[in-house]
């Protein structure tokens, strides 16, 4: 746009006003002229620093993509370096075609076929049927031991050489059954029942769960006892959770921890347990999550142990072999591309150290004295089961005193597992 600057004059003769351009204003005067001047000058410095520009662009790229290669390699590192160096040490083993719910008896595995319960004596290099399964059984096993079998809706009491049909509709979560000191069974409902079955398959309601609540979680009797526990979960805004015992075989019941109002630190929900002499060991579900304890002599909960972030997962099983704790934990989703599982390892219940993680959900863990193994069975029906072998406690601090840790750069990132690893 052009301008000019006005010289207005006034002529007393002719009493006219007079209009002089004094100066007009080109595109390449005053301002503009500056303007372009700059904008050459800019060009021309453009045009010499793009190789400077074009470089310093590359590092900052290259620097910005290495260090999220650094990070994945050095999760997907970190947790080959776990499962290798205690596989290595363990003697990791699939057993090839055993799958899910598993028992030792005697050095032989047991586990459930298509139609038969079937049996190993070589870790499954050869197998054997043993006693047909019933015909009313719709697999995946969902609970199994020497004497109950359960599947999705029913449970079964083994009798010789049948499975006797002793509850319908029922839903058996993966603690489901526990035998009492005089024989008979407490098995518990994932839902709203725990029954108590004496030899002969005969069922005596003991528990049905509180209105306030949701559903039981586990359900076990307390070998030194015999009292009988079970847990209460997931609750909903005005709904309760917490534990329930009995003293009396089941007759009366009574809270030993309850709580209320959502998901709270403080709602202790369990869902896997160990009964040791002086504490009683739970793993929980809900935050903080880890394992807390239940002292005998005082009646005291303290939380013993709060996992790492970086395996946020909850627990399944507990149990303690050779002076040392085992135990397993799952992912808190379902989904097979983020689903997966630890095993952990503790010398006195409190410092859990993962020394294997799984790309399947791990639920079913046992022992055999015999074969001086523990095995992990999983949620996927084409998951070998897979056996280690158990060191003595000694032992086995000295193998986790030199093995490889979380470090403060795993926390630091806050780092999540979300499989699968390999």
């Amino acid at each position: 746009m052009r301008e000019r600057i006005i010289d207005v004059r006034f002529s007393p003769l002719s009493g006219h006003v007079e209009h002089r351009n004094r100066c007009p204003l080109s595109a390449t005067s005053g301002h503009a002229r500056l303007n372009e001047a700059m904008t050459q000058q800019n060009s021309s410095r453009a045009r010499e620093a793009w190789p400077y520009n074009f470089l310093v662009w590359g590092i900052v790229s290259a620097l910005i993509a290495g260090s999220a290669c650094v990070l994945y390699i050095y999760g997907s590192t970190r947790i080959d370096a776990i499962n290798s160096y205690y596989g290595r040490l363990l003697d990791r083993r699939e057993l090839e075609g055993v799958y899910r719910a598993h028992y030792w008896k005697d050095g032989t595995i047991f586990w459930v076929g298509r139609r038969h319960l079937r049996r190993s004596d070589d870790l499954g290099i050869t197998a054997a049927n043993d006693i047909a399964l019933p015909e009313s059984f719709e697999g995946p096993a969902r609970f199994i031991s020497e004497s109950i079998l359960a599947d999705k809706w029913n449970v079964y009491l083994r009798q010789g050489d049948q499975f006797k049909r002793v509850l319908r509709n029922f839903r058996c979560w993966y603690i489901c059954g526990s035998r009492m000191q005089d024989g008979d069974f407490v098995v518990g409902e994932y839902g709203s029942r725990i029954y108590r079955l004496d030899i002969t398959g005969q069922a005596l309601l003991l528990l049905e769960k509180p209105p306030e609540t949701r559903h039981f979680h586990f359900t076990a009797v307390d070998a030194f006892t015999n009292d009988i526990y079970t847990s209460l979960g997931d609750a909903h805004k005005s709904s309760v959770t917490g534990i329930m015992r009995s003293e009396d075989n089941g007759k009366t019941w009574r809270w030993l921890h309850r709580a209320k109002d959502g998901l709270r630190e403080t709602h202790r929900q369990p869902t896997a347990v160990y009964f040791d002499k002086d504490l009683i060991y739970f793993g929980a579900d809900n935050r903080p999550n880890g394992i807390f304890t239940l002292n005998r002599n005082t009646g005291q909960f303290e939380q013993a142990f709060v996992m790492d972030k970086f395996f946020k997962s909850w627990f399944l099983a507990i149990t303690k072999a050779k002076g040392s704790f085992w135990a397993i934990s799952r992912s808190f989703t379902n989904w097979p591309d983020r689903s997966f599982g630890v095993m952990w390892w503790s010398a006195d219940g409190k410092n859990w150290i993962p020394i294997q993680i799984f790309e399947d959900a791990p639920v079913w863990l046992q022992t055999s004295a015999k074969r001086n193994l523990i095995s992990v069975g999983f949620l996927r029906k084409d998951s070998n089961v897979v056996a280690f072998k158990l060191p003595d406690a000694a032992q086995m601090a000295e193998w986790v005193s030199r093995g490889p840790t979380i470090t403060f750069v795993d926390r630091l990132l806050g780092r999540e597992l979300r499989g699968p690893f390999h």
